[in-house]
């Protein structure tokens, strides 16, 4: 956020210059790094670690203020127990998607983007418990940021940037999602429009894309969860960023659930419960119309009736894609290995 600008009250008020202050420490430990996706020390549940989350994690406990504690990805919780805010924090968002950098040799190629939230440490917490949270992009070194004073794309203020989406009532479609989800490739029947919709998959990061729908670069982001193709969702940490930039926006970040052969809202996502590892069903946009257009566009192609000739019967069209994604489920992807 934009030097001097000042918080709710002391602790918000440090918190929201920590959180980026350590995003540019990150950026700048990764620009001195020569391999920054080589083998690091494990972490303390043992989990496999590139140097430069190992060196992320050990930098922010090192810095974290008094009265806060840290849920690292793959550490154990690090501070005080009655901590009074949280930071979470996944020094790699989108590892997984970036990873075949390193079977082509390529050294650099992690990490993408890192993700930090600060949250209050209450009971039952909910992702309106979520107050402050930072992105930062690794390839750009762009770093964004969201409180209570608004989102900033580096003095840049989101909430008041051009939403393309907003402009335009014609215009080519763009929707986002998840990878390795074969529920994607049935968009082609759930947007009929006769342009077919672009795709952008998140082989980069999810919270980067997610933040590319609020401020609307594309028009959706949603997590492909159908009638007998459920449980998809997003991760508690990455969504709690989202929570806090969609809020400070004005954009729109809802819950999603299954009603029959129907996608329906389920509420905001302010009101889910919130763990770092949760998965919650959501829908993002830029503004709650572009969303409920989408929406409709998918119930309707969800309760149209398919025929089958010949063969006969009718069914509508969310049973023959949940029947079609039963006998030709995902299988975990992966490559040969080059080299041992």
């Amino acid at each position: 956020m934009p030097a001097g600008t000042e918080g709710d009250g002391y602790m918000e008020n440090q918190q929201s210059g920590f959180l980026p202050a350590m995003l540019r420490n990150l950026r700048d430990m990764r620009m001195r790094m020569t391999d920054p996706a080589g083998p690091g020390e494990k972490s303390d549940k043992g989990k496999r670690q590139t140097v430069f989350e190992y060196e992320a994690v050990m930098m922010i406990r090192k810095e974290l203020p008094a009265g806060m504690g840290l849920d690292a990805e793959g550490y154990e919780y690090f501070g005080p127990e009655d901590a009074e805010f949280i930071l979470a924090l996944d020094p790699t968002d989108g590892t997984a998607g970036d990873a075949r950098s390193l079977g082509a040799g390529v050294k650099n190629g992690l990490p993408v983007t890192a993700v930090m939230v600060i949250r209050e440490n209450v009971p039952n917490s909910t992702f309106a418990s979520v107050k402050y949270a930072g992105v930062l992009d690794l390839r750009h070194g762009e770093i964004f940021t969201a409180g209570s004073d608004g989102a900033w794309r580096g003095d840049q203020n989101l909430g008041e940037s051009l939403k393309a989406v907003s402009q335009y009532n014609v215009h080519a479609p763009a929707v986002t999602t998840e990878i390795a989800r074969r529920a994607n490739s049935f968009f082609r029947f759930l947007i009929p429009y006769g342009l077919y919709p672009e795709v952008f998959a998140d082989s980069n990061s999810s919270a980067l894309v997610m933040l590319w729908a609020l401020q609307g670069y594309c028009d959706l982001w949603w997590n492909s969860n159908l009638p007998g193709i459920s449980g998809a969702g997003q991760r508690g940490h990455e969504l709690g960023a989202m929570a806090v930039f969609a809020r400070a926006m004005g954009a729109c970040a809802l819950q999603t659930r299954i009603e029959g052969n129907q996608v329906v809202i389920a509420g905001s996502l302010d009101d889910a419960p919130y763990t770092f590892d949760g998965q919650t069903s959501v829908i993002l946009g830029p503004d709650r119309k572009v969303v409920d257009h989408y929406l409709g566009l998918v119930n309707a192609s969800l309760s149209r009736k398919v025929s089958f000739g010949p063969i006969g019967g009718e069914l509508c069209l969310a049973e023959v894609l949940a029947e079609l994604n039963r006998q030709c489920p995902n299988e975990r992807w992966g490559l040969p290995l080059v080299k041992e």
